[in-house]
C-alpha cells in the first residue's frame, strides 16, 4: 500500500497531468458552453437563446409527456404551429421549438435537410403510419415524448473529454516504466526491500486508479454539467426520437432505450480507457526512452483513424475484401473508437465480438507489460 500510494502520488503531482487535467477541463467547459448556446426556442413570438432557450424547451415540453397519441400531436401543432422560417446558416426554423420541430421531423410532411432542401410542413400523419409507429411495433414499445436533448449533449461531451482524456493519459503513463530505464534506477528498485514484484504491482495499481479516475472526472463532469442545465428528462425515449441518431427501422440500435444505449457507451468508454491504459503500460516496458515511449503510445491512440482513411476510402474485392473486413474488426476495437459513442451506433450489431476483442486485447498487454519490464533487471 505504501508503494502504491507513493506512485500514485508521482503521477498525479507531475506537471504534465496536472496541467493537462486543468487543460481538459477548461476545453470541455467551453465546448458545453457552446454547445448550450445553440439552442433556442420560439414560443409566443418570442425567440429564446442558449441556456434560456433550455429552459422554455423544457418546460412547454412538460405538458406532453408521456406516451405519445395522435391527440398529443395534434394538440401540440395546435397551440404552437408549423415552424416556417428560415435562415442562411442556420441548421433549422428559426421559429420552432423542441414540440413542433420534433412532429415535424418524425410525423409530417415536412422536412429540413439543408437550406436548400427544405419543405414547410402543412399536416402530421396519424403515428401508426410513420416510421415511428413502425419502429414502435417491433421494438414492442410504446413512443415516449420527453425533453431529451441533455443526453445528446451529454454523449457529445464524453466523446470530445474521452479523446482528451486518452491523450492525457498517453502522456502522463508512457512514461511510468521506460522513466526508470532512462534515469537508471532499474537495479536500484530491484535490489530493494519491496523488489521488483511489489513495484511493478504498485505502478500497475496506481497507471489504472489514474486512467479510471480521468474516466470518471470526465463522466462526473458531463452528467453534473448536463443534469444542471438539460434536467435528466429523456432517458426512456427511443434514441432514433433524438438528436442522438436519426430513425432508421432497418438498424436495430435506434430503436433502444436512451438509458440502456447511455450505459453501454459508458461501459465502451470504460473499456476502451482502460485498454489504452494497457497499451500504453506494454509500450513503457519495452522503451528506456520516456520520449520513445510517448511518441509510439500516441500513435498507437491516433493511428486507427489513419488506417481507416488509408483503407476504408477505397473499395476492394475478394481476399482483399476479407483482409479489410478483419481489420475493420480489429479498428473498432482499439481505444479510439470504442470511447466515441457514434462508433457504437456502428457496431451495435457485433458489439459483444468487439467488447471480446478489447477484452483480450487489454489482457495480453497487461501481462506482456508485467513480463517487459522485469526483464529489463537483467
Amino acid at each position: 500500500m505504501r508503494l502504491y500510494k507513493a506512485e500514485l502520488y508521482k503521477l498525479c503531482h507531475r506537471k504534465i497531468f496536472v496541467i493537462g487535467s486543468a487543460c481538459v477541463i477548461g476545453i470541455m467547459l467551453f465546448f458545453f458552453t457552446v454547445w448550450v448556446s445553440e439552442e433556442w426556442a420560439y414560443v409566443d413570438g418570442i425567440t429564446y437563446q442558449g441556456y434560456e432557450g433550455i429552459k422554455v424547451n423544457r418546460k412547454i415540453t412538460e405538458e406532453f409527456e408521456g406516451v405519445l397519441t395522435d391527440d398529443k400531436v395534434n394538440d401540440i401543432i395546435e397551440k404552437y404551429g408549423f415552424p416556417q422560417k428560415v435562415i442562411e446558416d442556420y441548421g433549422g426554423y428559426r421559429d420552432a421549438n423542441f414540440l413542433n420541430a420534433w412532429v415535424v421531423e418524425y410525423l409530417s410532411d415536412g422536412y429540413f435537410r439543408n437550406f436548400d432542401d427544405i419543405k414547410v410542413a402543412s399536416r402530421t400523419y396519424p403515428i401508426g403510419e410513420t416510421l415511428l409507429g413502425e419502429a414502435s411495433q417491433k421494438s414492442g414499445r410504446e413512443i415516449i415524448l420527453e425533453y431529451s436533448n441533455g443526453w445528446n449533449v451529454f454523449l457529445q461531451f464524453m466523446q470530445v473529454g474521452m479523446i482528451l482524456g486518452g491523450i492525457l493519459i498517453v502522456f502522463s503513463l508512457a512514461g511510468i516504466f521506460a522513466g526508470e530505464g532512462q534515469t537508471k534506477m532499474l537495479s536500484v528498485i530491484f535490489t530493494t526491500k519491496e523488489g521488483r514484484s511489489k513495484d511493478i504491482t504498485a505502478k500497475y495499481a496506481a497507471a489504472f486508479t489514474v486512467a479510471a479516475g480521468v474516466w470518471c472526472m470526465i463522466v462526473i463532469m458531463g452528467l453534473v454539467l448536463c443534469g444542471l442545465v438539460y434536467g435528466f428528462a429523456g432517458l426512456d425515449c427511443m434514441i432514433g426520437t433524438t438528436k442522438i441518431v436519426f430513425l432508421n427501422t432497418n438498424r436495430t440500435v435506434t430503436m433502444q432505450r436512451v438509458g440502456s444505449f447511455v450505459i453501454t457507451v459508458l461501459l465502451f468508454s470504460l473499456l476502451g480507457i482502460l485498454l489504452l491504459c494497457a497499451v500504453t503500460l506494454c509500450i513503457s516496458a519495452r522503451f528506456r526512452s520516456v520520449f520513445h515511449a510517448v511518441v509510439s503510445a500516441a500513435l498507437y491512440f491516433a493511428a486507427p483513424i489513419r488506417i481507416w482513411l488509408l483503407i476504408f476510402s477505397r473499395g476492394f474485392g475478394g481476399i482483399v475484401r476479407i483482409i479489410t473486413s478483419l481489420l475493420w474488426y480489429l479498428l473498432y476495437a482499439t481505444p479510439f473508437y470504442l470511447i466515441q459513442y457514434g462508433t457504437f451506433i456502428d457496431i451495435y450489431q457485433i458489439r459483444y465480438v468487439i467488447g471480446g476483442i478489447a477484452l483480450s486485447a487489454f489482457a495480453y498487454c497487461a501481462v506482456s507489460a508485467y513480463r517487459s519490464y522485469q526483464k529489463q533487471a537483467g
